[in-house]
């Protein structure tokens, strides 16, 4: 898979401890439901909530449902403000998202660490979605 210029420059960043890709469960079916309109703003609001509690150093919207961020600080707070956030997802927005973890190895292709998330992202909604998933 061909990335992006941003998402390249983020999976070669030697300075990125944890890359991460996150994808909105079952989403489509939400804008099926609830309305497109609705839709785009979970996706705008999914956005303020990250930058709220996540803080995160890169934050890029990869297109319908898919973000990738990046944590380089302790992981241990990192980890507390990824679990605060997806609780906020479920209470502000009443849905829930997988979240797909990789630590950073820079003797991997950029298009292959991305292909690495996605798969933990597969793994977290096979594990029952609302979760993370880390090789």
């Amino acid at each position: 898979m061909k990335v992006n210029t941003e998402l390249e420059n983020c999976l070669t960043n030697n300075d990125i401890e944890f890359h991460c890709l996150m994808d909105i469960d079952n989403f489509s079916l939400y804008n099926l439901r609830h309305s497109f309109e609705k839709g785009n703003n979970v996706l705008t609001r999914i956005s303020e909530i990250a930058k709220e509690i996540l803080i995160p150093e890169h934050w890029i919207h990869l297109g319908s449902d898919e973000y990738y961020f990046s944590a380089t600080r302790d992981w241990s707070q990192k980890e507390s403000a990824i679990f605060k956030f997806m609780q906020a997802i479920k209470c502000d927005l009443d849905i829930t998202v997988s979240i797909g973890i990789m630590t950073s190895d820079k003797n991997i292709l950029p298009s292959e660490i991305f292909s690495i998330l996605r798969n933990n992202v597969i793994n977290a909604k096979i594990n029952g979605k609302n979760s993370i998933y880390s090789l």
